[in-house]
């Protein structure tokens, strides 16, 4: 039976079988569609994401004489798998509660009457004079990174740092206070950014502290000393960014020509990801979230000098990583 001709609006759902005749080929593909308004994308004009799966049975009319084609299009949308499908394009995620960024809680600072800056935001401490005077949440964590910081500039004499996923610039901060005289605070979060830059002006840093709006995956803007990045790795694996592998995000974080790696490791049984399932979120993971292939991908590229769980949440976990030592290492 021929397919009624296409006029316009939403197709009726019929079924379509693929068959071989004496003289006559039918095919079914399955693919991807977006819809818009009541138009159908054909096959040169289909990109993802996904709504639907729209079914194209082609009829080949063959002929002796010549390689002539009679195509009949029929249209259906039907719950079946996908036996030849575009693949889809991966969107990083974003909160859809605010103009950018993944994080729900919102940037802001104040002014105290003392001239004490304010700031809130997923990050919550206050700075005067180039100095935090007091860090309110996660109070063991900051202070670990600052003593971390201090360790390891001394360590290998470390005057350049990278803070990836910077968010409100606490451990920015921590690092001018500590020595640090070039310090790159990167996050893909602009209005994070934006209040960041406005702070390092207040307190006069424009020299030392830079922030930049920044995704996960562009080149890095130099080198450096020391890379830290903090409650991140389980964004970048598969949700704000498409790696889906340690092993690349380790190369990827090579490039900075880093020293020293300081990253926190985010337990899939740990509180944020039970509740969001970042590991659900973008594009499928290459290999799982385990503890284990990270160390085994950070063992790949350095050598392990402490490994650090928070307190009264041990599944978050501060990995310090030396990477001039690498040549020594394998991934054993």
């Amino acid at each position: 039976m021929r397919a009624a001709p296409y006029r316009g609006g939403q197709p009726r759902a019929r079924k379509r079988k693929a068959s071989v005749g004496k003289n006559r080929i039918s095919a079914v593909i399955y693919l991807p569609t977006p819809l818009v308004g009541s138009r159908w994308c054909l096959v040169g004009k289909i990109s993802p994401p996904l709504s639907g799966r729209l079914v194209f049975s082609y009829s080949y009319k063959l002929t002796t004489a010549a390689a002539q084609m009679n195509a009949l299009l029929a249209f259906a949308i039907i719950p079946v798998p996908m036996t030849l499908a575009l693949p889809a394009t991966f969107k990083a995620y974003r909160n859809p509660h605010r103009t950018s960024g993944s994080q729900s809680e919102v940037p802001q600072y104040t002014i105290a009457s003392d001239s004490t800056i304010l700031v809130r935001g997923y990050q919550r401490y206050n700075l005067k004079n180039h100095q935090v005077t007091a860090i309110l949440s996660y109070n063991a964590k900051f202070e670990w990174i600052r003593k971390s910081l201090m360790r390891v500039r001394d360590d290998i004499n470390a005057s350049s740092l990278m803070d990836i996923g910077c968010s409100a610039g606490l451990i920015s901060h921590l690092a001018q206070e500590v020595g640090y005289t070039t310090v790159l605070s990167l996050d893909h979060d602009a209005e994070y950014i934006k209040m960041l830059n406005e702070i390092v002006v207040l307190e006069k840093l424009s020299p030392v502290i830079r922030p930049r709006t920044f995704s996960f995956g562009d080149a890095f803007p130099s080198k450096v000393d020391v890379v830290i990045m903090g409650a991140l790795i389980h964004w970048v694996f598969t949700c704000t960014a498409n790696f889906g592998r340690f092993d690349s995000i380790m190369d990827y974080l090579m490039t900075t020509g880093t020293r020293v790696l300081i990253i926190e490791w985010v337990d899939p049984k740990d509180g944020a990801i039970k509740a969001f399932h970042h590991n659900k979120c973008g594009s499928a993971p290459q290999e799982p979230y385990e503890e284990s292939l990270f160390q085994r991908a950070l063992l790949r590229v350095g050598t392990i000098t402490d490994r650090w769980a928070l307190p009264n949440r041990a599944t978050r976990i501060f990995y310090t990583v030396r990477l001039d030592a690498r040549g020594n290492l394998t991934a054993d």
